[in-house]
């Protein structure tokens, strides 16, 4: 049995997390939750009524596929293993051994019929966490797009970008907000990047969270590969799917 001073403590801790949470998000305040689990080695499905701020996951083999729809709203997540690599740990200062974390959206969105679809690549049931730290009103969107062969492909209004294909004589023209245009290398989004969070190896990146500092990235690939990128959008009304091309962000 708890001594009289564990109780106490204890009684403490909780006020103080209490008082430390906005009372209009209190509701909303979730952390090291269970959100669903796929069974060893197999592709399946679960269902939610909300969207997490946060999810995690730990994986000695990435999964091949991740995808979460929202009815109504559209796909706000959908990646594959090397999206999931090259997109994990956005802004982290670091991450356990086999483990992936990303942002779905700026706090819990309630009230959204959502379906998760996994294919597991683990001979082990993969279970996925979630937090939330407050209401949330708009989805961090995380899509793939192909670049194809020597066609331009140009890409705006964005979070954070991952050209984990990018090749040594590709050239990325950077158009920051600032006026400058610069013509990179991937070994030049790598450096960059490594201001801005802990995972860096082989990680040819941008990372424009704001405050945004790039306006375009311009890329003409040697050869096809895929692209990966996250941006803002309502989570009222239908989700843009397009990459590149894209209206107004949120």
């Amino acid at each position: 049995m708890r001594s009289r001073i564990e109780l106490l403590f204890v009684a403490s801790l909780l006020l103080v997390v209490h008082l430390a949470v906005p009372h209009d998000a209190a509701s909303q305040f979730t952390l090291a939750a269970l959100w669903g689990s796929i069974p060893a080695s197999s592709s399946a499905s679960f269902n939610s009524t909300f969207v997490p701020q946060w999810i995690s996951f730990i994986a000695t083999t990435v999964p091949t596929l991740f995808q979460i729809q929202v009815q109504g709203d559209g796909i706000i997540f959908n990646l594959d293993g090397a999206g999931l690599t090259n997109m994990n740990g956005i802004r982290t200062i670091g991450l356990p051994t086999n483990g992936f974390l990303y942002q779905l959206s700026d706090g819990l969105i309630n009230g959204k019929n959502v379906t998760v679809t996994i294919t597991n690549a683990v001979a082990a049931q993969l279970d996925i966490y979630y937090d939330s730290f407050a209401p949330g009103s708009f989805y961090c969107t995380t899509l793939i797009q192909n670049a194809l062969l020597n066609s331009g492909f140009v890409l705006e209004k964005f979070a954070y970008a991952a050209f984990p294909s990018a090749g040594a004589t590709d050239l990325f023209q950077v158009q920051f907000t600032n006026g400058i245009v610069q013509t990179m290398n991937r070994l030049d989004l790598q450096n960059l990047l490594s201001y801005k969070q802990n995972s860096v190896q082989t990680r040819y990146n941008i990372d424009n969270v704001s405050p945004a500092i790039v306006k375009t990235v311009t890329i003409i690939p040697v050869a096809s590969q895929n692209v990966y990128a996250m941006w803002y959008q309502p989570q009222r009304g239908s989700v843009d799917a397009s990459v590149t091309q894209r209206g107004k962000s949120y």
